[in-house]
């Protein structure tokens, strides 16, 4: 897609339902991680033990993740907004985050959605991986 497509209000709409939908698999990934650390609080044995604190610190990464699409999410629907002033974004956020601005003036959209997909699939891969190691844990407890 080109800057001009990422550019349209439609485009933009796509991608912040995308990312509203990763806030929704962050509850998922949070409840894992809880769970898998109130089973880690209490006498679990030691297949289940190994397996959950991998689950713990995958959620703990997931959880992250889901932060930083949040903001994304919410700097996003700023950035689209028919009044929004690109220049001016890119100078408050580096006022606030402490980044340098781009030579250009403006970081250019396809950089910002390139980030994005690059957390969006990391948050993708750790709740899989997250959800597949608490399914298999609980399973394999269950049938010793």
């Amino acid at each position: 897609m080109n800057d001009a497509a990422q550019a349209h209000p439609t485009a933009g709409q796509v991608l912040i339902a995308l990312l509203a939908t990763c806030a929704r698999l962050g509850w998922l990934t949070l409840a894992l991680t809880l769970h898998a650390g109130w089973l880690l609080g209490t006498a679990t044995p030691g297949p289940l033990r190994g397996t959950m604190s991998v689950v713990l610190v995958l959620g703990l990464g997931a959880q992250y993740l889901a932060a930083r699409l949040a903001l994304d999410a919410r700097l996003f629907r700023a950035l689209y907004r028919p009044e929004a002033d690109a220049a001016i974004f890119d100078q408050a956020l580096a006022e606030l985050f402490g980044r340098p601005l781009p030579e250009s003036g403006v970081r250019p959209l396809a950089e910002r959605w390139h980030g994005t997909r690059r957390l969006i699939r990391r948050f993708m891969v750790l709740c899989a991986v997250q959800a597949a190691l608490w399914s298999i844990g609980l399973l394999l407890h269950a049938w010793m």
